[in-house]
């Protein structure tokens, strides 16, 4: 059974463009999510995550003392020019769309929000590690947790591109944009997994926690417990 929200959002009754389609997903060889359902939850769900953690990480950043801005850091200059290619596919995703309705095509109402979402949202993402960089943070669990969240959602949606190129009719442009988005996803989760050492540095000693010092240069994923334990030891 096919649901359809909204004609003009998620368009026509075919089964790819269904916002839910059991024989797509369910009753099927070969299980699948709708292109509507990938194009509207699929990126809601990182983008309210990372929303929902600024409430209460905005503010706690904006309280740290900002860092000099002498010295830039190449592994949070990298991070920042790989979200700008995310950015730039999700501003040609845009125009692809305005080119459709100048072209009388009425692009369906989900590729409107898709894009226009990306494009505020990987902004923002870019920005905030910018601003962790300023403010010495050099990790961040939030981004890493929004990583790995698209890192999930971007092998299923992957998976779905290779799928629809196959096929005789499919959006070549919006399937190729979306193949080159994956591997910069990838690359920016690897990058969050370890923590970015200098983001201290240009920091007035005075104003650097020593517990945040001592751990600048582990990885983020790093065993808390193990590492208490070891400095009891050494301590009796």
């Amino acid at each position: 059974m096919s649901v359809v929200l909204w004609p003009h959002f998620c368009g026509d009754s075919k089964d790819e463009w269904a916002f839910w389609n059991e024989f797509v997903t369910w009753e099927t060889t070969d299980p699948d999510f709708t292109l509507c359902m990938q194009k509207s939850v699929f990126q809601w769900v990182p983008s309210i995550f990372i929303l929902i953690c600024s409430l209460f990480y905005l503010p706690y950043l904006i309280k740290r003392p900002t860092k000099f801005y002498g010295n830039v850091s190449k592994f949070n200059l990298f991070k920042v020019i790989t979200m700008l290619i995310l950015v730039f596919l999700s501003c040609m995703d845009f125009f692809k769309t305005i080119t459709e309705e100048v072209n009388g095509e009425s692009p369906r109402g989900v590729l409107w929000l898709h894009s226009i979402l990306g494009i505020l949202t990987w902004s923002y993402v870019a920005f905030l590690m910018r601003y962790e960089y300023t403010k010495g943070v050099h990790s961040s669990g939030s981004l890493f947790f929004f990583w790995f969240i698209q890192l999930i959602i971007g092998i299923v949606t992957f998976r779905s591109f290779i799928r629809y190129a196959s096929m005789k009719e499919h959006d070549v442009y919006r399937t190729v944009t979306g193949m080159i988005s994956f591997p910069v996803v990838v690359v920016e989760f690897f990058c969050h997994c370890f923590a970015d050492k200098s983001a201290l540095d240009s920091l007035n000693p005075d104003e650097v926690d020593v517990d945040e010092r001592s751990e600048e240069k582990k990885p983020l994923l790093s065993f808390q417990n193990g590492d208490t334990s070891s400095r009891n030891m050494h301590k009796s």
